[in-house]
């Protein structure tokens, strides 16, 4: 168990990296989607 501890840090600090970087590109892709269909009803 105390050998598995470190790995489970590195694992929790990559998840949380991942997660930081999905959680930004969903927050610009979503600001994306909102702009699009307004722009598509207009035309």
């Amino acid at each position: 168990m105390i050998s598995g501890l470190p790995a489970t840090v590195k694992a929790r600090k990559e998840l949380s990296f991942l997660f930081g970087k999905s959680s930004l590109s969903i927050i610009i892709f979503g600001s994306l989607k909102i702009d699009n269909p307004g722009q598509k009803t207009k035309s």
